[in-house]
């Protein structure tokens, strides 16, 4: 299968929701190993990913960079800088 054919096969939405579920698997890896930090673009894919890491809730703290906050988990609410 060509991946152009898999939101045909498939269909849309649950051609998305296994990118997303793949997106969320694959930033866990990482975490897994010790990596305390990750840069996540996308309302759908940072979702998927939050999801996956078992975040409930961030803080939404100073700009990263413009248009882009830095969400730390409350958990790091004693250092939450980016």
């Amino acid at each position: 299968m060509v991946l152009g054919d898999v939101p045909v096969r498939l269909g849309v939405a649950r051609a998305a929701a296994h990118v997303e579920e793949l997106l969320g698997t694959l930033a866990s890896h990482p975490v897994e190993r010790g990596v305390r930090r990750l840069l996540v673009a996308g309302g759908e894919t940072s979702g998927a990913v939050t999801t996956a890491l078992g975040v409930r809730a961030v803080l939404v703290g100073e700009k990263a960079d413009p248009g882009v906050p830095c969400t730390p988990p409350p958990r790091a609410a004693a250092s939450p800088s980016c």
